[in-house]
């Protein structure tokens, strides 16, 4: 099962009802148990990069969190259902290091001529009514939907270098990156957490 996003304008006026929503929340149930018994069966010695410790798992040198939303069956499903389009654009970021920024910005500048400018775009450019979340998806979370709506070519990840999908780095799409000190990184979660 492969699958990518096509090169076109985001509708955020998309409407979702209800059963399509459930239909989509048990497809991602679904792929994530099926990667869930496969970590399960992986032999946890250091061939396989993959170890766990208490809630963690360690896997291509990066600690995911099983509780979090971005575990380590969401890379694996991604790593081996996910192909990257050379138009593709990837927004690469840490946690808390600005992503929201990046995305927002990223955005804007992708759809600059789709929307009409001055008084007028207040009411017609989504990032006034739409978090820059909902604009630009997440690929370990989004791309198990398979959602046409999420079709601007802009995909955010936080799955470091060494984790990333071999399509999106033998390819030639775009990657942009953005980090923040360590430290700055520290009192803001410290601060909204």
């Amino acid at each position: 099962m492969m699958f990518s996003f096509p090169t076109a304008f985001y509708s955020p006026v998309a409407t979702v009802t209800k059963d399509e929503e459930k239909a989509r929340k048990e497809k991602m149930s679904i792929l994530i148990e099926r990667y869930k018994d496969k970590v399960s069966t992986l032999s946890t010695t250091p061939d396989n990069q993959l170890c766990k410790y208490e809630d963690f798992w360690y896997f291509h040198g990066f600690w995911y969190h099983s509780k979090a939303d971005f575990t380590v069956e969401a890379v694996m499903a991604v790593q081996d259902d996910f192909q990257a389009l050379p138009t593709d654009i990837f927004l690469a970021s840490h946690p808390n290091t600005g992503t929201t920024w990046l995305k927002a910005l990223a955005f804007a500048i992708v759809n600059r001529g789709k929307f009409k400018t001055g008084i007028a775009s207040c009411q017609t450019h989504p990032l006034l009514t739409i978090s820059p979340h909902d604009c630009v998806p997440f690929i370990e979370t989004e791309s198990f939907l398979n959602n046409p709506s999420y079709a601007n070519g802009l995909l955010a990840t936080h799955i470091p270098y060494t984790s990333l999908l071999k399509s999106i780095i033998t390819s030639d799409c775009r990657i942009v990156y953005i980090c923040r000190n360590p430290k700055d990184v520290l009192i803001s979660l410290w601060h909204f957490y």
